[in-house]
């Protein structure tokens, strides 16, 4: 299992979504699969994710979010807490700032007696339809080696409401090159709002991080666990308290 723990990420946040205003939301949200930058952190099964957020009128905000996780028989993990704080702000009609500081917890998983708590930090650039963001941490995954991750996204609008949602990200630095695992993701998409209610549909694929296929010559191992293979994801997504427009 040593190659496995470097897969033990965390739940991307959807902060740069946080919206301007002094008020409290909680966002509950449904996923065919806990995929986190193209490897799944749940087994390819699905989870429940649930966070409460803050954001004041000046662009300030802060929240916690939490996910269901499976590593098989790795590491006694029951679930995932990421405590995270930011400020978000426009300087232009169509251009956006979002800066960010992320603690990524797993209160019971532990493996050889050390956890896998990290921080990470992250800078984010929206442009009318297109995002660009980074993520760095200096001690990725609790290894005491440096990891980061390049995004870039596009949002185009279709008919009927729909979106077009399409996405590339690389995963680099010491920690990713010191267990030979540098990798590419990529996402194509459809989202719509329903009514209270948001709908995501994506293809999800990429080049192969180091996964339990690679730890195990003997086929004993169960596959699905950091699994980057390509898959199809939905999710759907709602936010309380429900606006009454």
């Amino acid at each position: 299992m040593k190659y496995s723990i470097g897969l033990i990420a965390a739940g991307l946040l959807s902060v740069a979504g946080t919206a301007y205003g002094d008020a409290v939301t909680a966002t509950a949200t449904v996923v065919s699969d806990y995929d986190f930058r193209g490897i799944t952190l749940t087994s390819k099964e699905p989870a429940l994710q649930i966070s409460v957020d803050y954001a004041h009128d000046s662009g300030f905000y802060a929240g916690i979010w939490g996910s269901r996780l499976n590593f098989g028989d790795c590491c006694h993990e029951k679930a995932e807490l990421d405590y995270y704080t930011g400020y978000a702000w426009n300087t232009g009609e169509d251009l956006a700032w979002n800066a960010y500081f992320i603690y990524y917890t797993y209160p019971s998983a532990q493996l050889g007696g050390v956890s896998f708590d990290y921080p990470e930090t992250n800078i984010g650039l929206t442009y009318k339809w297109l995002g660009a963001k980074l993520w760095y941490s200096w001690d990725y995954n609790n290894t005491d080696k440096e990891g980061y991750y390049v995004d870039l996204s596009g949002t185009f609008p279709m008919p009927q409401d729909f979106n077009l949602v399409v996405h590339g990200g690389y995963s680099g630095g010491d920690y990713w090159s010191s267990i030979n695992s540098e990798y590419f993701d990529y996402s194509i998409g459809v989202t719509k709002s329903v009514g209270h209610f948001n709908l995501a549909l994506k293809f999800i694929d990429g080049s192969d991080a180091l996964d339990g296929d690679d730890t195990d010559p003997g086929n004993t191992y169960d596959h699905d666990v950091f699994s980057t293979d390509s898959k199809v994801f939905f999710s759907v997504s709602t936010t309380f308290p429900w606006s009454s427009k």
